[in-house]
């Protein structure tokens, strides 16, 4: 059974359960072009609908779990989702409600290129910054919705509008964290690729989305202070990017290397930043793709 009939069954299975809600196959699609397969459960009169993304219970299937008992988890996850009750999402209609929940965070531009045509963005080298909503609900918890350029129209305003609203709250709600990796080296850097220099890693308090807080006023050459001097930045993944401080004798290229590597080990397909080194020059005060 693939992936779709697995999608097609799992639907038609918990349909025959529900009928009430009308179970929908549903592919969203998530950073850098991953798709995740979903259901989407909607009741009739109700403005807003769950999705349940069926990755882990497919994963299960594969490994020998019995059907029966994923649609069972399914069931019992969806159950869970209405008990907390409807997500109520009115609030998001108006600007005003919306506008200190506005911060940004950094994805790769050319791995979400079809993405950035349907939402407001900034290119920045080869990143992008893209803006998103973060609150707390009182019935679901801790959420975020990725803004859409259909929400500036809805909303009225322009990206400059957004941008300038993003770039006062994301240091706010997020303030960036910058701690040293020397004791974590071993778990960061792979044995064949280990550098005898100090390392600090840069993200935020929520460790989440923590590489956009490069692009906060005068962090970059607050790092380069701490460096005593230029430094090669290491993405890590879209929440945390490595400080290199710079040395003669350290190859770019080797560097290149070292990313990807962990990229394609170690970093989840959606989690990743780039492949890519850039390099931080104290004296221009500015960075680099190298």
């Amino acid at each position: 059974m693939d992936r779709k009939e697995f999608t097609l069954a799992m639907a038609h299975a918990l349909q025959q359960r529900l009928e009430d809600v009308e179970v929908t196959p549903q592919a969203v699609r998530k950073n850098n072009g991953v798709v995740l397969q979903g259901l989407l459960f909607r009741r009739e009169r109700q403005k807003s609908a769950p999705t349940i993304y069926l990755e882990p219970y497919y994963e299960r299937i594969q490994r020998g779990e019995a059907f029966a008992d994923a649609v069972e988890e399914v069931l019992s996850c969806y159950e869970s989702c209405s008990r907390k009750g409807e997500f109520q999402a009115d609030f998001f209609l108006k600007y005003e409600e919306v506008r200190k929940t506005l911060v940004y965070k950094l994805v790769n531009y050319q791995k979400n290129k079809k993405l950035l045509e349907e939402i407001p963005h900034l290119p920045y080298l080869d990143l992008a910054m893209v803006f998103y909503s973060m609150f707390d609900h009182p019935q679901v918890g801790p959420a975020t919705v990725l803004i859409r350029n259909s929400h500036l129209e809805l909303w009225k305003i322009n990206q400059r509008i957004l941008y300038a609203e993003a770039r006062k709250n994301t240091p706010r709600l997020l303030p960036a964290e910058l701690r040293s990796m020397s004791q974590a080296l071993e778990d960061v850097v792979p044995a064949s690729h280990k550098l005898c220099t100090d390392l600090h890693v840069l993200t935020n308090k929520a460790h989440t989305n923590g590489a956009a807080s490069l692009l906060y006023p005068g962090m970059l050459k607050s790092c380069g202070e701490m460096c005593k001097g230029d430094f090669f930045l290491l993405p890590s993944s879209i929440h945390e990017v490595i400080l290199l401080p710079y040395e003669r004798d350290i190859e770019p290229d080797s560097l290149r290397i070292m990313v990807k590597e962990i990229n394609d080990a170690h970093v989840q397909p959606q989690e990743v930043l780039s492949d890519s080194v850039y390099f931080y020059s104290r004296e221009k005060e500015k960075l680099l793709v190298l």
